[in-house]
């Protein structure tokens, strides 16, 4: 049986995390699997409402879904961007990026991952990366 008491993430420490996604059922996945973590996360369903709460909060790691009602994940970073410089900022997407040129230093995006994926191995993935140089 694993152990459910709260695991820390290496590299993280105590990181603060926002998670924009739509889906009910990824949504819950990422809350459950933070709840064992010592990550503070929030987790919010449209991007316009994260837009309200990167003005108002510093977020380590953004976590988006590409493809959301309204606002989609592109979008969302390109306007997010000046409210968090030094987040890394994850796109995902369960229909692939074909569509966008994911090599041009204009996407304001770091990391693009494929759905399904493992919400644990992507947060030890990103607590290996080195964090962004301060604009």
């Amino acid at each position: 049986m694993r152990d459910m008491q709260q695991q820390q993430t290496p590299g993280l420490g105590r990181g603060r995390i926002l998670i924009i996604e739509d889906n009910t059922y990824v949504r819950e996945a990422f809350e459950l699997t933070l709840q064992r973590t010592d990550l503070d996360a929030q987790v919010v369903t449209t991007a316009e409402e994260a837009m309200q709460v990167v003005q108002q909060q510093v977020f380590d790691i953004i976590i988006c879904d590409y493809r959301l009602p309204g606002m989609d994940g592109i979008e969302f970073f390109t306007l997010a961007e000046p409210h968090a410089p030094n987040a890394a900022k994850v796109l995902t997407s369960a229909y692939g990026f074909d569509d966008l040129d994911t090599e041009s230093e204009s996407t304001p995006v770091d990391h693009f991952v494929l759905k399904p994926f493992s919400i644990h191995r992507l947060l030890l993935e990103l607590s290996a990366t080195p964090p962004a140089a301060p604009n």
